[in-house]
């Protein structure tokens, strides 16, 4: 799935009222906005074609990849 701008956005919107409706500590608050931008990034979906270099045998490969990978 890729990032999506407004559902953060939502989300974080949704945190400052709340916290403006009943106040909350700034552990509580930092806790709820970490909640959010990590719910965000583990949505992203790692693009293939990553570069990989292998060396070996056919029946025992070894290898790294050699380029980032991206995130849509």
């Amino acid at each position: 799935m890729a990032l999506v701008d407004s559902v953060l956005s939502a989300a974080l919107l949704a945190i400052f009222n709340a916290a403006k409706a009943n106040p909350m500590s700034k552990a509580e608050y930092a806790n709820q906005l970490a909640a959010a931008i990590d719910a965000q990034i583990k949505t992203a979906q790692v693009n293939a074609g990553i570069p990989v270099s292998t060396a070996g045998s056919a029946t025992a490969q070894t290898g790294a990849t050699t380029g980032p990978g991206t995130l849509s």
